[in-house]
């Protein structure tokens, strides 16, 4: 059975080609912290969260997280 083996965040900036207007103001560029996840068979999935979730605020949930399946539909509840 798949099981996840660890997390790790990710910081990036990604620069825009031209400013955008946004309800934010002007950007000229976007940072999302990337969350990789890798499984006990090398899997990898990926996903992102806005850059106000650092890396290090995912390590915590790690621990907690590791030996569980990524399948399961309870492991996140509401």
């Amino acid at each position: 059975m798949l099981k996840i083996e660890s997390i790790e965040g990710i910081s990036v900036t990604i620069p825009g080609r031209a400013q955008i207007l946004t309800s934010y103001g002007s950007l000229r560029s976007w940072s999302r912290t990337i969350i990789k996840v890798t499984t006990d068979t090398g899997i990898v999935g990926w996903g992102d969260v806005s850059a106000r979730i650092k890396p290090e605020a995912l390590r915590p949930f790690e621990a907690s997280l590791r030996g569980l399946s990524p399948w399961s539909p309870t492991l996140i509840s509401a």
